[in-house]
């Protein structure tokens, strides 16, 4: 095969063009295949693939620099580092994908409650969320997208090529890092509680209703009335239920906003920069 004249490239060495838009891209890559944003909303293959390259392009005469000033290192160092990135967009995007996860778990709590659970599984076993966990999402979704939430994440990703720059290695964890990590967690599943509260309240009521009315009517089929009865309560309550809604989803993405930028409160970024 014919080499590319380094005239064209205006004396960029070429394996080190490559290895800069390799190691600029590999952590937005990551992150988008985590995001539930890009199946949720279709954006898959060319058009995935063309968004991660074009967030990338400002990146890349940074890397690039960095790799002509300390030299292109070898092989098996550039595997690492891309690996090492792979793995930061994957915890970024598990970091920003967890308020979505607890939208789903309200919504997985709401189908558990009202039997709705076995009918997903008939219709779409490939789909890990639930019908309302779906929904949820979707609204904390566009949500992100109207108040500018995914902007802030890119940014915070931009923001995390700062603290762990590609050519360096891993960030250490902090003392208070796993504290942290808690209060984060604990945070994101009051959130999920919050939002399913008023319509498990609801349906619970319904459930006792029912009961009741078994003193009544001994022959009623209760359990194939409850399904109907709680399916119904829950699509009646859920459209009076969207201004709190509204207000629960506003706080995850705030949780999003400010996540990524904040990382680096809990690492410590004394990585040694790779040979």
């Amino acid at each position: 095969m014919q080499e590319i004249p380094n005239g064209l490239l205006g004396g960029i060495d070429p394996p080190e063009l490559l290895w800069s838009i390799g190691l600029a891209g590999a952590r937005m890559a990551a992150l988008f295949a985590i995001l539930p944003i890009m199946g949720r909303t279709g954006l898959q293959g060319f058009v995935r693939n063309g968004i991660v390259l074009s967030l990338s392009l400002p990146v890349i005469p940074m890397v690039l620099a960095d790799i002509q000033t300390s030299g292109l290192p070898g092989a098996l160092v550039l595997l690492a580092l891309l690996l090492k990135e792979a793995l930061i967009g994957i915890v970024i995007g598990l970091v920003v994908s967890f308020p979505i996860f607890a939208m789903q778990m309200a919504g997985g709590v709401l189908d558990m409650q009202r039997g709705a659970m076995m009918a997903t599984e008939a219709t779409d076993p490939g789909n890990e969320a639930t019908l309302t966990g779906g929904f949820l999402s979707m609204i904390l979704i566009t949500y992100m997208m109207v108040s500018g939430a995914f902007l802030a994440v890119i940014d915070g990703v931009m923001q995390s090529l700062s603290i762990w720059p590609p050519l360096a290695a891993l960030p250490t964890l902090s003392t208070g890092s796993l504290g942290e990590i808690f209060a984060f967690l604990d945070r994101l599943m009051q959130a999920a509680i919050l939002i399913a509260a008023p319509l498990l309240i609801a349906m619970v009521a319904t459930e006792i209703a029912l009961a009741i009315t078994t003193r009544f009517a001994p022959t009623l089929n209760v359990f194939v009335l409850a399904l109907a009865v709680k399916s119904l309560v829950l699509f009646i309550i859920m459209p009076l239920y969207m201004g709190l809604l509204g207000d629960q989803a506003g706080n995850l993405v705030e949780v999003i906003a400010n996540i990524v930028p904040q990382m680096h409160l809990f690492l410590d970024a004394g990585g040694t920069r790779g040979p």
